[in-house]
Parts: structure tokens; sequence; C-alpha cells
């Protein structure tokens, strides 16, 4: 898809977005079915990156969570190795659907063991974990995030983010390895 044709879908999403049309899953602004049949056209794993982006957004803005997690299922269905695909529906379940904790961690774990395996995003998907594991008090799952995050540290890649610390003061240390907590509160130095 060419910057050109990007900026034209967009135009286009932004029209068809107050048209409201039937679906499976209720009224669905325009925009959804379009990104479908542009999807379900699509032979480009990049192009149909851009276009579960673009359906995830216009799903969020549709404020309907069936829908939502729908896409995102269907996004790691279809790109099975992309490691953000993954880690965004493992957070989502646990937003949205905290009674699917244990599918959330899954989801979670097989996005951080893509990441590994692709050597990228290494960093996010083990923090997304952390995110999830304190987000549904699962400290055994927090605890591995953390030592991966250690574990890490001095690997350097193009394709990933910094270490994050916004969510370590949320830990119970009375519940958490200290030293590890340490240890991964050094790395901000």
């Amino acid at each position: 898809m060419t910057r050109d044709e990007h900026a034209a879908l967009i135009a286009e999403l932004a029209t068809l977005r107050s048209q409201r049309v039937k679906s499976r899953f209720g009224s669905v602004p325009g925009s959804v079915p379009r990104l479908e049949q542009l999807l379900a056209a699509s032979t480009s794993d990049e192009d149909r990156a851009v276009l579960y982006t673009l359906l995830a957004s216009e799903c969020s803005k549709a404020r309907n969570d069936s829908l939502y997690i729908d896409c995102l299922r269907r996004r790691i269905h279809d790109l099975p190795s992309d490691p953000m695909a993954h880690a965004g529906l493992a957070i989502t379940l646990g937003m949205i659907e905290p009674s699917s904790s244990n599918e959330a961690i899954a989801i979670a774990e097989k996005a951080l063991d893509v990441a590994k395996s692709q050597d990228r995003l290494v960093r996010y998907c083990a923090t997304n974990l952390a995110r999830l594991g304190l987000m549904l008090d699962d400290y055994t799952v927090l605890e591995r995030a953390l030592t991966e995050l250690v574990g890490d540290a001095g690997s350097d890649r193009s394709e990933d983010i910094r270490y994050e610390f916004d969510f370590v003061d949320k830990i119970d240390v009375q519940r958490f390895d200290v030293g590890l907590l340490a240890r991964y509160k050094e790395l901000a130095q």
C-alpha cells in the first residue's frame, strides 16, 4: 500500500464511519465491513498488518468489545508471527474479560515466545506480560516477566522499547522477590 493509497483509505474510512450497518456484532460503522473486504482481497502480509491496525482502530472507536476482540483474534490467526498482535489481544482480554485470565496469560506468553524467536520486540512483549500479571494479580506471571526483562539486559534491538518502570511502584513487595525487583530497578540507571 502506497502512502497515497493509505491517505485515500483514511479519508474513505472517515466518511464510512458515520454510516451504520448491521453485523453479527450489532450495528457497526460502515468502515468495518470496508476494511474486512480489503483484508479478504489482500495478499501482502505488510498490507494485511496495516489493514488490521486500521480495523482494530475502527472497532475500538465503535466501542463494541466483542467486535474489537474478534478483530484481534482474527489478526493473530491471520498473522501468527506478529508478536504485537498476540500482545494486543492478551492485554485487551485482561482488561475487558478478566474471566479469560488464563487465556490472556497464555497469549501473552506466546507473544513473548514469538518475539524471542525473532529477536524483536522482546522487551515490549515481556513488559506486556508483566503488566498483565500485575493487572490480574498473578505474581508468578509478573515474576516470570521481570526475570525475562532482567535477563534481556544489554540486548540491543532496533525494533523494541526501552525498559519501562511506571508500573513498578504498584508491585506489592510483600508478595514479590525483592532482589529481582531491585535488579529490575537498576536497569533504569
